[in-house]
């Protein structure tokens, strides 16, 4: 089973991946045009700027990024297998709905502890030196 848990987590963390940078990159060029001015009005370099998107990378992590990417990605991921009739070959071979879920399941604890873990310890501090 190991070969189809390395399928099923490879399946699902490319769109994972591509998920996390798109919206990060959508978050950044968004706020970057609605603040432009408030930058420039305080006479900010670009490097104060990207200080700024860097401190305030975990708070935007925790609240949006993260559990957007996650939901889409295992919607694509399962979509695709769906689509190519995969779940239904796994199943034909007698692998259960909850061995196949327990790839998906395993990724969205440990994206759980990560979103705690940053909550807990990086977001006060980097929301006070924002």
């Amino acid at each position: 089973m190991r070969l189809l848990d390395r399928y099923l987590l490879r399946e699902l963390l490319v769109p994972l991946g591509y998920c996390l940078g798109g919206f990060l990159i959508f978050y950044v060029a968004f706020d970057l045009i609605f603040q432009i001015n408030r930058f420039q009005e305080a006479h900010l370099l670009l490097v104060d700027v990207v200080k700024y998107y860097v401190v305030t990378l975990p708070e935007l992590l925790v609240a949006q990024v993260i559990p957007v990417s996650l939901l889409l990605a295992v919607l694509y991921a399962l979509t695709n297998h769906s689509r190519y009739n995969e779940l239904t070959a796994m199943r034909a071979a007698g692998v259960g709905f909850g061995r196949l879920s327990l790839p998906y399941l395993a990724t969205g604890l440990v994206l759980g502890v990560a979103v705690f873990a940053i909550n807990e310890l990086w977001v006060p501090q980097s929301a006070d030196a924002a």
